[in-house]
């Protein structure tokens, strides 16, 4: 990180009548790319009011520290606007203000702390991911939606691929994120998990079979601290061929996750054939189990 604010000699009249001012820029002044280092089009330098100043710097400096954010450690910065009606005493005289109001945007800096995108090849019943070992199959597939509970650390996540490649992406916030804008993604599901370990775990489902699938060059995604230990995790997903089938259908996920209390879950509507098809499953597993054995050798 550097310090190199870089702000025109005197701030205007307007400010001057506000109090105190403080010269602000964006990117941080903190950064590297801060001050004149980016093209005059790409950063923005400017005074604000010295209090406003101070308090952003002092939000940023103590989001840096709990994560550990060191020198040249990137990250990225997410701004969510919001536009509100507020008096705005700065730019009018006392009698023009009690009269008018001026739109401001304010602005929530989401930041993303890690993230992970790798390829894993899928099984037949989709896959597995939560912060908890997967042992066992769960005992309910959320058929007519992309994801459901698993038990309250992990969800179960079904793919439009029967069998084939899955590009994921797996990303970290500390707060919600903005939802992705363009319509490349189907409608997001989010669902709230119980984080009982504090790395996150994949695993991807064969019939009959649970195995591990996070790679092993791709480090563990560790789990912000938070205080009651659930998470929001929110799930996008794309494919190029939306009929199920085996092979290369261009599918890929983006996995959010964010600290967050627990809340209800987001999810589509369910049809008839959908309430059917989680009947059955249900049935399939609770019933007796199938006597495969047979005596060798057959009789003619």
């Amino acid at each position: 990180m550097r310090r190199s604010a870089v702000c025109p000699s005197n701030p205007p009249a307007d400010m001057k009548r506000a109090g105190r001012t403080s010269c602000d820029e964006y990117p941080f002044a903190s950064t590297y790319e801060g001050g004149t280092h980016l093209p005059a089009k790409q950063r923005t330098i400017t005074w604000v009011k010295k209090a406003e100043n101070d308090s952003q710097g002092g939000t940023i400096t103590n989001w840096r520290r709990a994560y550990h954010v060191m020198d040249h450690d990137p990250f990225f910065v997410i701004v969510n606007h919001r536009t509100t009606p507020v008096l705005d005493q700065r730019c009018f005289s006392p009698a023009a203000a009690e009269r008018s109001t001026s739109a401001v945007v304010k602005r929530e800096l989401s930041m993303l702390v890690h993230q992970a995108e790798f390829t894993v090849d899928l099984g037949e019943s989709g896959y597995l991911i939560g912060f908890t070992e997967h042992d066992d199959y769960p005992d309910e597939m959320p058929y007519g939606w992309r994801c459901g509970p698993a038990g309250r650390s992990s969800a179960v996540v079904l793919p439009t691929t029967d069998t084939g490649p899955l590009q994921l992406t797996i990303q970290i916030h500390d707060t919600q994120p903005a939802p992705e804008a363009g319509s490349e993604w189907e409608p997001a599901e989010e669902i709230s998990l119980l984080a009982e370990a504090d790395s996150i775990q994949l695993a991807i489902l064969d019939p009959g079979d649970v195995s591990d699938a996070w790679p092993e060059d791709e480090p563990p995604l560790q789990l912000l601290s938070t205080p009651d230990r659930w998470v929001c995790m929110r799930l996008y997903c794309h494919a190029d061929n939306s009929e199920p089938g085996i092979g290369d259908h261009g599918e890929r996920h983006m996995i959010q996750l964010w600290p967050a209390s627990a809340a209800a879950p987001i999810h589509p509507a369910l049809s008839e054939e959908d309430l059917r098809a989680r009947g059955e499953y249900s049935a399939n597993t609770t019933g007796p189990t199938e006597e495969y054995t047979i005596e060798l050798p057959l009789q003619e």
